[in-house]
């Protein structure tokens, strides 16, 4: 009598790993059931990644800018070194805060609206992991660059308000050597919030966020709608993948308007975050 054959079944013991098994079947995760702690397992790494770096960038962002900036205020004849710095002080039309709300909340809006056809909670919640891991590395990079460089805003003289009666004297002194006077932020006698502020103009935090976010979006557009593609697109199509980048283009061009920022700042700081 041939001894029954018996059908192995998986061991208690072998690694159990889901993940490994649904990598090793090559089976789209988007088209499981979702389940909430394999995605944890999936992602809680970059989730606590992602809280690390957006405390680094709070920290960086509330501390003094580092570099020492020199700049003149009067030239030998007695005329001002830099009328472009001399813009007034103006309320933002858009805050910054609401810049990144815009750049996060919009992707996170038009990704739900998308799901009326992918119908994945797993994609979803992958897709805005992608929106803020977008806007955070981007604010990463831009509150280190903009602490540790910076640079003059173009009201930079109406947040310092200099005492110009030590500018004037220092103006005195340098005639015989024909060299401007320079000074640092100690001749000013404005608020000390405004005054760092107001040095550190590059990269740009409107333009960093509303490119880092809106871009994201436009490639989530690409991916779904299938624009750039070997096919001519439906005009529609086209429109919906522009939009993003018109939204972004307008919160950078806001600054520039009210005299937050020169096209200096932000034209590279969108070409930057986009890279």
């Amino acid at each position: 009598m041939e001894p029954s054959t018996i059908a192995a079944g998986p061991s208690p013991k072998e690694p159990s790993s889901r993940i490994s098994r649904i990598e090793e079947a090559g089976e789209d995760v988007f088209d499981r059931p979702f389940d909430l702690v394999l995605w944890l397992r999936l992602h809680g790494a970059d989730l606590l990644t992602m809280v690390v770096v957006a405390a680094g960038c709070l920290g960086v962002h509330f501390a003094d800018p580092a570099p020492r900036q020199l700049f003149p205020i009067y030239n030998l004849d007695g005329s001002l070194v830099y009328p472009h710095l001399s813009y007034p002080r103006r309320t933002q039309i858009i805050p910054t805060w609401a810049s990144a709300l815009i750049a996060i909340l919009v992707p996170f809006l038009f990704i739900s609206l998308f799901q009326w056809r992918r119908r994945s909670i797993e994609d979803a919640l992958t897709s805005y992991m992608g929106v803020l891991k977008s806007v955070l590395t981007a604010s990463l990079f831009q509150v280190i660059l903009k602490t540790l460089i910076g640079g003059l805003r173009p009201h930079f003289y109406s947040a310092c308000q200099p005492n110009l009666e030590l500018a004037r004297q220092a103006l005195s002194q340098s005639t015989s050597t024909n060299l401007l006077p320079m000074f640092d932020k100690s001749i000013c006698t404005g608020d000390a919030r405004k005054i760092n502020d107001a040095l550190q103009t590059m990269p740009s935090g409107h333009t960093t966020a509303a490119w880092a976010g809106l871009f994201f979006l436009t490639l989530y557009f690409n991916a779904q709608l299938k624009v750039i593609a070997a096919h001519n697109p439906a005009y529609w199509k086209m429109l919906a993948l522009f939009a993003p980048l018109l939204g972004a283009s307008l919160l950078s061009g806001y600054l520039v308007t009210d005299g937050r920022e020169s096209p200096f700042a932000s034209v590279p700081s969108s070409r930057t975050f986009v890279a």
